[in-house]
């Protein structure tokens, strides 16, 4: 038998059991609580000893509830008159078993002064959670109130409590919905491990079951609409509205595969259909249950499905939430449907490094407080003038000079030295243009070149600092060049070969062969970074070293706009070894991905 929340041993007594009551209805006082009860008598007791209810105990000892409402501690009951239940055809067995639970409840409720609950809903011991208000009990109007016992409290009704389904067996008998037909398409009959039983084995020696099968569904595990303790809002679609709303969704997410194509739409579709516990009988956008995507950061989570509620066709209360059918309704597709991406990096699907040169960072100006770094090295050239005497008048140009940069400080050691060392995301991408933007920030105190000299100036190459003598000054300069950080993005779309490192430091199934994505930073400057396209400048060993600009138009876009083909999860790599592939592969910083879709922002 289960227990109540307020279970009480029957040693405790009269005492323990007025506790119990009084902390339940705490709305009145004491004696307007009691003044029709009987503390003395259980409510098995009280119920049979009021004649006008006298059918009702009659149906619980039927069903064997009478020595239930004698021992059970902290219930409350709904008694409907004798009237009401005269020549009512009732269920006999189990059938007559739930019927009667739809009228006891766990912990004693009583009404206040103006004849309300404290609550909305009372549970009821079948788990339904039943509506209660001032005019009454879902159907039934209170005639007798809060009738006090030992061990809960008895309300007596003038009408039967409108049984009301939960929301998957209200569904389950209707036709003709193509999301009600979708949701009972993935019923699978599995086998049930712990109630079924090894008989032997077979000529392979692998055991042979008395096996029992259960009947499972992937849907309703995730959106349990079946499930008493959790409430829902639910639209049904008829044809028109789905037929409508699938044409919207097809554009954007287009797939190879036809028949995968209208799976995922109808997935998407029903699900988005499901809401957050809301009345809709007023025109306005309504939360969704639906959680697609990555979502991190103030990205709001949540679709919005806009209503009119001169398209609701009818409404139906269940005893878990509410199910609309309606002809026809809308979702917004930017910035709703298809959201910007926030990617944080330490969401990193998976990373590689032989050395093992990542770590995540604890940085307060990091998005989420954290970012990613990989402790590698790297190295910018510089050139520039030196004196060959300090008296001397005349500027002496040196070779090329090379300054290598450590992400860690010059006394302690780098780890990586891994080309195409990478992160790894997946995110779920439309079949629409992105723009790509990251923050990388650099904030390695080591990674600035200082040059000290006399008088000098840049000559129009900010990288390039020319010493001059000007006069007899003397006076010596220090002139500082932050390394500049370059990173690429390579991407497989969806429905595509994922990206795969070889143990060359190859990559295969990047999106295009001769091309990849990157952006530039400079070391010390806190800012996003817009991602553009560049050629590769090794086609033909997948290094994918960075070349020039690549401003051709192709199938994939344009300079910083990238066109995902199909819908799905694409495959992302972050790398370092932009410009080579030796010991100094790079290192390398970041705090997240923001990948912003290229919708109108009137669909």
């Amino acid at each position: 038998m289960k227990q109540s929340l307020f279970k009480l041993k029957a040693s405790k007594g009269l005492i323990m059991a007025s506790i119990v009551l009084f902390t339940a209805c705490n709305a009145w006082e004491e004696d307007t609580r009691l003044k029709n009860g009987d503390l003395n008598k259980s409510l098995y007791e009280i119920v049979v000893s009021d004649a006008e209810i006298s059918v009702f105990a009659d149906i619980l000892t039927q069903a064997g509830y009478d020595k239930f409402l004698q021992e059970e501690q902290a219930l409350t009951v709904f008694a409907p008159k004798n009237a009401v239940l005269q020549g009512l055809d009732l269920p006999e067995g189990d059938e007559l078993k739930e019927w009667v639970k739809n009228y006891i409840a766990y912990m004693s409720y009583c009404t206040d002064e103006s004849g309300r609950f404290e609550t909305g809903y009372i549970r009821m011991i079948n788990d339904k959670n039943v509506p209660v208000n001032a005019a009454g009990i879902s159907g039934a109007a209170i005639v007798k109130a809060n009738r006090a016992s030992s061990n809960g409290m008895l309300h007596v009704i003038d009408n039967i409590i409108i049984d009301r389904k939960n929301i998957w067996e209200y569904l389950k008998e209707q036709t003709g919905y193509a999301q009600i037909n979708y949701i009972q398409s993935l019923n699978k009959d599995m086998m049930d491990m712990e109630r079924s039983v090894q008989t032997g084995v077979d000529m392979k020696g692998r055991p042979i079951y008395d096996t029992v099968w259960v009947n499972s569904n992937e849907f309703l595990k995730t959106y349990p609409l079946n499930d008493e303790t959790q409430a829902f809002t639910v639209l049904v679609l008829e044809s028109g509205a789905i037929d409508a709303l699938t044409a919207k969704y097809a554009r954007y997410m287009k797939q190879e595969n036809p028949d995968e194509q209208a799976d995922t739409i109808m997935r998407h579709i029903t699900r988005d259909m499901i809401l957050h516990p809301v009345s809709v009988e007023q025109a306005g956008r309504y939360p969704s249950r639906t959680v697609p995507g990555i979502r991190t950061g103030s990205v709001n989570d949540f679709l919005l499905v806009d209503i009119n509620p001169a398209n609701i066709v009818e409404s139906y209360q269940a005893s878990n939430g509410k199910v609309y059918t309606l002809s026809a309704v809308d979702v917004k597709m930017y910035e709703n449907k298809i959201k910007t991406l926030i990617v944080e990096a330490e969401n990193y699907a998976e990373r590689w490094c032989a050395q093992d040169g990542w770590e995540v960072r604890y940085r307060p100006y990091a998005s989420g407080g954290k970012d990613m770094a990989l402790k590698g090295q790297t190295r910018n050239t510089f050139e520039y003038d030196v004196w060959d005497d300090a008296g001397d008048s005349i500027a002496h140009k040196s070779e090329a000079k090379t300054f290598q940069m450590h992400h860690r400080t010059s006394t302690e050691p780098y780890i990586s030295k891994s080309t195409n060392a990478y992160l790894k995301f997946e995110p779920e991408m439309y079949a629409v243009p992105y723009e790509i933007y990251w923050r990388a920030y650099d904030d390695n105190p080591d990674h600035f070149l200082s040059i000290t000299g006399k008088l000098f100036e840049i000559n129009g190459q900010d990288t390039v600092p020319l010493f001059t003598v000007e006069g007899a000054d003397t006076t010596l300069y220090t002139k500082t060049f932050p390394m500049i950080l370059e990173q690429k993005m390579l991407i497989s779309f969806p429905g595509r070969p994922a990206l795969k490192r070889e143990t060359d430091a190859s990559i295969l199934n990047n999106f295009n062969a001769y091309s990849l994505m990157a952006g530039v930073s400079t070391a010390g400057v806190l800012e996003e970074t817009k991602l553009t396209r560049y050629r590769a400048a090794d086609a033909t060993n997948n290094q994918f070293l960075l070349g020039a600009f690549y401003t051709d138009e192709d199938n994939f876009g344009q300079n910083e706009v990238l066109k995902c083909p199909a819908y799905g999860k694409a495959t992302i790599f972050v790398a370092n070894t932009v410009r080579q592939t030796d010991s100094y592969a790079g290192a390398m910083f970041l705090d997240y991905i923001r990948i912003v879709p290229l919708v109108d922002p009137n669909d």
